[in-house]
């Protein structure tokens, strides 16, 4: 998980986008929970869907 978490921040940085809001849903939730872990100046927030049924992970 952790070499698809620093694709999605390659992405992002060459993208431009500074801070997302990444949504999730399901083991990509872990993807992106991996994300904001290694590079949290990346994540604006981040609602995770699916995970354990309806709630959020977390929101920054």
């Amino acid at each position: 998980m952790a070499d698809h978490a620093a694709e999605c921040a390659e992405l992002l940085r060459r993208l431009g986008i500074e801070r997302a809001r990444v949504l999730a849903h399901s083991c990509g939730c872990v993807v992106a929970l991996q994300l904001a872990l290694d590079h949290p100046e990346l994540v604006g927030a981040l609602p995770g869907f699916g995970q354990d049924g309806t709630e959020p992970v977390r929101q920054a």
